[in-house]
């Protein structure tokens, strides 16, 4: 009886080591991982802000996953449609009889409403699962207010349109016209499918002028206001 008392008081001694060093361990991996009291971020920009750089660069600093392009193309291999013809419509506005005709670029069954409809759901699923940096597509009013974070990048029009005409090899007048349509399809799209103005403030958790801030600044303050440090 002794010897078996003996096995199971080492056997009870190891199991408590492991578990203190398995704590132990837990406790230094948590701490090397960004804390933060959101799961979600949401950024709404205007064109030639810089907002899908700066998303990128926000969830390559949290380790998060990033949805923007990326809906694009999830979309397209759930709906078996090509890349391009989602493209056209992405964040567009189109009238309800051309969708209703042609649905997205010809094909069939695929209208914009049923375009919305699906972006929505990868939107929803992606914040259900978390740790996830969403832009545009109305993501701002699909995921639930108190799981996500939501910004808006904005910059003054002569800013944007420089970035753009640098981006794309425009002359300036080009690129205006660039910007001023693109801000209204966005803006078009957004009041039809969530009824609300991508311009008012009051719905987003934070604005940034990055041209006054900066893209470096803008990146370092979202991800400190994600780890949920306090900003002086």
């Amino acid at each position: 009886m002794a010897t078996i008392k003996t096995v199971q008081a080492e056997l009870t001694e190891k199991n408590v080591q492991r578990w203190l060093i398995k704590n132990r361990l837990d406790a230094l991996h948590a701490s090397s991982r960004p804390t933060t009291q959101f799961s979600v971020l949401t950024v709404s920009r205007e064109h030639g802000a810089g907002g899908s750089r700066i998303a990128k660069a926000v969830a390559e600093r949290m380790h998060w996953k990033l949805l923007d392009g990326e809906l694009i193309d999830l979309l397209a291999n759930e709906s078996r449609s090509p890349r391009m013809l989602i493209e056209r419509i992405d964040e567009r506005h189109v009238s309800w009889l051309n969708s209703l005709l042609h649905g997205i670029g010809g094909t069939p069954g695929l209208t914009q409403e049923a375009y919305v409809h699906r972006i929505g759901r990868l939107i929803a699923t992606a914040a259900e699962q978390g740790n996830v940096v969403i832009v545009g597509r109305g993501a701002r009013f699909v995921v639930p207010r108190e799981q996500s974070l939501s910004i808006r990048l904005t910059a003054p029009i002569e800013f944007r349109i420089a970035q753009i005409a640098a981006e794309r090899s425009l002359s300036k007048s080009q690129a205006r016209r660039w910007v001023a349509r693109v801000d209204l399809e966005r803006s078009e799209f957004q009041q039809k499918y969530f009824h609300h103005e991508a311009t008012t403030s009051n719905q987003f958790d934070l604005v940034v002028n990055v041209a006054k801030l900066g893209e470096p600044e803008t990146i370092q303050m979202i991800v400190e206001t994600l780890q949920g440090i306090r900003l002086e």
